[in-house]
């Protein structure tokens, strides 16, 4: 990824915050990312991440580096993190405040950055086949390519993911379907299980087992009940009940490190089944279908 600008344009640097919005879960921020990386591999730009301003939700401490081998170099300014921000507040009402943002921090970013986030680089240019990646057909496969390069966990989330994964056999055949409830129904209403069901008679062999994940294990329950004859395996804990991210930060800093490897280990069960049942609303479903490169994958809506 290095040879193909993500640093290698000092000049132009983008630095971007992983992690900064207390609203967003994993999903949100890696999607956001793996956009705005794409957009910056296609317009040359080098990349930064600046570090996050205090830990909250799946950041213990560093944000990136937590979980992944480092791949970024970090960018700090005096009031980095109060302006590098996808919109400055009273934006629309005072457009000069963009332009003195910028030469601000143009000024005083250390490594120099050209471009920042309130710039929107990831809206320009983010569905072409960047350089380095003329091998692939079409963006989906690049964003496939660029997404498995980047997920390269740091050994002690190797450990604790594969820890995780080892609770479970699962064969070398079998598909998956994962099901969002918890805080989903303040932006989507719930995909009913009764679809789930319809969805995996209709596209998966009976006496091949399924994957299936949610963040609340009544669903899970509920599947088995509603199909006896198929089996199911999963990694989602009886005790989970829906998850709600007000409740999350709330939690000790180990705790949500252990449910993010969790979720983890989840995803990665997803991406090795023969198909992927799931719902488009959901950032599970898109960070499957953006892996996967779209391959198999059943949008349930």
């Amino acid at each position: 990824i290095r040879d193909h600008c993500v640093t290698g344009v000092q000049t132009c640097a983008l630095p971007i915050s992983f992690a900064c919005r207390n609203t967003y879960g994993f999903g949100a921020d890696f999607l956001g990312l793996l956009k705005t990386l794409t957009a910056c591999l296609n317009l040359r730009l080098g990349f930064y991440l600046c570090p996050p301003k205090r830990p909250q939700g799946y950041v213990i401490k560093y944000g990136w580096n937590d979980y992944f081998d480092p791949l970024f170099e970090m960018i700090d300014a005096p009031l980095m993190h109060y302006l590098n921000i996808p919109r400055l507040p009273l934006q629309p009402q005072f457009p000069a405040l963009r332009p003195l943002a910028s030469a601000w921090l143009r000024a005083t970013s250390r490594p120099k950055a050209r471009y920042f986030w309130f710039d929107d680089i990831g809206d320009r240019d983010t569905y072409q086949v960047p350089p380095g990646f003329q091998g692939c057909e079409h963006w989906g496969q690049a964003r496939a390519k660029l997404m498995q390069l980047m997920w390269q966990y740091n050994q002690e989330t190797s450990d604790q993911v594969a820890a995780i994964r080892s609770e479970i056999h699962l064969p070398d055949v079998y598909h998956s379907v994962c099901i969002r409830r918890g805080d989903k129904n303040t932006e989507h209403a719930y995909v009913p299980i009764e679809t789930y069901v319809r969805t995996i008679e209709s596209t998966c062999a009976p006496g091949i087992p399924l994957f299936a994940t949610s963040d609340d294990y009544q669903c899970i329950v509920d599947l088995a009940r509603a199909m006896p004859d198929r089996m199911f395996v999963s990694l989602t804990k009886p005790s989970a009940d829906g998850y709600y991210h007000a409740d999350f930060k709330q939690l000790h800093p180990q705790e949500r490190r252990n449910r993010t490897a969790r979720f983890f280990a989840q995803l990665e069960c997803l991406w090795g089944a023969e198909s992927f049942i799931g719902s488009r609303t959901t950032n599970v479903g898109l960070m499957v279908n953006a892996y996967r490169g779209g391959d198999n994958v059943i949008w349930v809506d």
